[in-house]
Formats: structure tokens, C-alpha cells, sequence
């Protein structure tokens, strides 16, 4: 009995060690713009007010005296028929959101990024978080919230 209990664990422990892991690496971008350190804090804010539902969930730490916002964000990303039964799919986008505003320049960081299909919405079998999600729709969405940051921070006058 103690042999299959223990055959039983080892072959638990081989089977979710052999779970593919899928880490997509940090993006940035530096942003010009001319307005000072504060200004360029204040629009982040804006933007981060204009672009996520609650700012206030989404904000994890901010320092106006270092220019510096961290927040853990979310976005659900719609593909439209990618299979064969035209099913719509469904993807989760999660990641820290790293917001740096220096005398007229912003850095904008995504790190941590999690990004895979979003079961609880999706109608297609190929729907379950091990389904590889192609590199070019990860970053296609990165660098539209980038665009958007941009030219948000360019845009707003006082």
C-alpha cells in the first residue's frame, strides 16, 4: 500500500513539472515630451483614471516626489474566429504596469506579463490556459496601450 501511495505522489509530481510555462519578456518605452517631472505625473495619472475602470484597484504604489506609479492591471483581448467552427476566443492580458516620469520624458514599463486564453468567456475547445498564444497579438496589444499613453500624455493641456 505504501508503494502505491508513493508511486501514486511521484507521478503527481512528474506530471505537473512537465506543465510548459510560457514568459513573455518586458516591454518598454520611452516617451518625449515637453513638460516637467510633475506635469508628466499628473497626465499618467489622467491616463491611468481614463484607461482602467477603477485607478484605484489598478495602483499599487505612487511617489510624486521620485515620479513613479506601479500598478497590476488587466485587459480581456477578443480575437474573432480563429478556428475552423468561427468561435470567438477570448484571451487575459495581466501585468505590472511601471509608469516613470522624469523633466520631459516618461518611461512606461509592462513586466510580468501573463497572457493566455480566458476560459470563463470562450465557446472553442482549444480554450484552456495551456493553448500557446501567438508573440505577435501580445505585443499588437502592448504597443496600441503604449500609443494610447503617448498620445494621452501629449494631449493634455493645463
Amino acid at each position: 500500500m505504501k508503494r502505491v501511495l508513493l508511486l501514486g505522489f511521484v507521478i503527481f509530481l512528474v506530471s505537473c513539472a512537465t506543465i510548459p510555462i510560457i514568459t513573455y519578456p518586458p516591454e518598454s518605452r520611452i516617451i518625449s515630451a515637453d513638460s516637467n517631472k510633475d506635469e508628466l505625473f499628473k497626465r499618467s495619472m489622467i491616463w491611468l483614471a481614463k484607461t482602467f475602470r477603477s485607478s484605484r484597484a489598478v495602483i499599487e504604489y505612487q511617489d510624486k516626489e521620485y515620479g513613479v506609479i506601479v500598478g497590476n492591471g488587466y485587459n480581456l483581448i477578443t480575437l474573432e474566429p480563429i478556428d475552423d467552427w468561427g468561435y470567438t476566443e477570448y484571451f487575459k492580458m495581466s501585468y505590472t504596469l511601471i509608469i516613470e516620469a522624469q523633466d520631459n520624458r516618461v518611461r512606461i514599463i509592462m513586466d510580468n506579463i501573463d497572457f493566455k486564453p480566458y476560459p470563463e468567456q470562450s465557446k472553442s475547445i482549444w480554450s484552456s490556459p495551456d493553448y500557446p498564444v501567438e508573440y505577435e497579438l501580445y505585443i499588437i496589444k502592448i504597443e496600441s496601450m503604449f500609443d494610447d499613453f503617448a498620445k494621452d500624455l501629449r494631449a493634455i493641456e493645463w
